[in-house]
């Protein structure tokens, strides 16, 4: 294994891109089946990339996690985010840990007007600048800066309005390249997830600071302090029994994978 960053040589650019690709090509398969409620679509496309992935270089493991949009109290609505990216990228000479928070909007076509979204942006904005707006197309999605999203002067804007970016390319450019994504660390990390209370989050152990894979166990956290002990340098992996959400996470198995090299390709 060489000392070079995971994305500074070809061979592990190809096996990057192979798996966001197809994790795009999975979600459009199947779109048309969860188009009707946009939070089952949103989970169900971060579902599709979610899990440990090889490369020549190093690894990448990404999470998400959902934070509850419905209900009284719900912390969506205060803190304009759907969700929270979980990223690490470790190599012989590397060790990047962080995270990004997203919103989520549905749209048929780039001229759908993407309700609330500048002004989810904003939210976003105040808790991180590590923050995203992500349109979920039928066929692919793209991806918007928060900032980007709240400079539009409209409270509902089309993406021919802001800047945007292939769902694919943004990812490879910016988020793994730790450039839009801010770093787990107490105790910024432990008061963003008392601002969102996330609901559950995949296959992800921050446990005396090393992060891995929970081998697609749903860690389900009641309350913060769950969520906070998960900090603790003396807190041990709950093991959980089997109830809805493991039903989820079975869902997300088929998209784990250690990608084979295949020629680099490029999206418009």
């Amino acid at each position: 294994m060489s000392n070079a960053y995971l994305l500074k040589d070809a061979s592990s650019k190809k096996d990057v891109w192979k798996w966001l690709t197809e994790g795009v090509v999975k979600y459009a398969s199947r779109s048309n089946l969860k188009w009707s409620d946009e939070d089952t679509l949103c989970e169900y496309f971060f579902g599709c990339f979610d899990g440990l992935v090889s490369t020549s270089a190093g690894k990448i493991d990404f999470s998400y996690a959902k934070i509850r949009g419905r209900g009284k109290g719900a912390k969506e609505k205060t803190s304009g985010a759907d969700g929270l990216g979980i990223l690490h990228i470790s190599t012989d000479s590397t060790k990047l840990n962080g995270y990004f928070l997203f919103q989520a909007k549905k749209a048929k076509t780039e001229r759908t007007r993407l309700t609330d979204a500048s002004s989810a942006c904003d939210r976003m904005l105040e808790l991180t600048a590590a923050s995203h707006l992500v349109v979920l197309l039928p066929d692919r999605a793209v991806w918007v800066g928060a900032m980007a999203g709240c400079a539009y002067q409209g409270a509902d804007p089309m993406l021919t309005n802001i800047p945007y970016v292939g769902f694919p390319n943004f990812v490879m450019n910016q988020i793994l390249s730790g450039l839009m994504v801010a770093p787990i660390e107490k105790p910024s990390f432990s008061y963003l997830l008392d601002k969102i209370d996330p609901v559950h989050i995949f296959g992800i152990d921050i446990i005396n600071g090393n992060q891995r894979p929970v081998l697609r166990e749903i860690l389900m956290k009641e309350d913060m302090a769950e969520l906070d002990a998960l900090l603790s340098p003396t807190r041990e992996v709950p093991q959980e029994t089997q109830d809805e959400g493991s039903k989820d996470v079975e869902d997300h198995k088929e998209c784990e994978r250690v990608p084979q090299c295949n020629s680099y390709g490029n999206e418009d």
